[in-house]
């Protein structure tokens, strides 16, 4: 799998950022509290959304209000993404009104293709990655 495409319209400090990475090995770096971890929990995001709802264990806040963004309204992006085979996906999340949508590579909405859970949604990643959130947060 390559990510090509990352599109953030807010998600933490992070805000109005267009990323095209290549194939092959992307290396992101920046000082302390440049928004490299939001960058990676984005990622992680856009493939498995966010739960939301009652703070998790010692009162931590969820993922939901913790990357809600620093300025302006938008939260969420996009993502643009090809398998091992070759074939292309778009996903775009509003976090704010917790929707998704997935595009193939022909543009069409493949959304309702895919098994859904009711906070996260589609599960989608799961099926192209072949792997689930915790595997990926471990891994990646």
């Amino acid at each position: 799998m390559v990510i090509k495409q990352l599109e953030i319209h807010g998600f933490g400090k992070l805000n109005g950022l267009r990323l095209e990475l290549k194939e092959g090995m992307n290396v992101i770096f920046g000082r302390n509290e440049a928004g490299k971890s939001s960058l990676q929990w984005f990622i992680r995001s856009m493939f498995f959304g966010q739960r939301g709802g009652k703070p998790l264990k010692d009162e931590v806040m969820t993922p939901v209000k913790r990357y809600r963004p620093w300025i302006g309204e938008a939260y969420g992006g996009s993502l643009e993404y090809a398998l091992d085979n070759g074939d292309s996906y778009r996903v775009e999340r509003d976090f704010n009104k917790n929707t998704v949508h997935i595009y193939d590579g022909f543009f069409r909405d493949i959304t309702a293709s895919f098994a859904a859970e009711r906070e996260t949604g589609p599960r989608f990643a799961e099926k192209h990655l072949g792997m689930n959130a915790a595997c990926f947060e471990r891994t990646v």
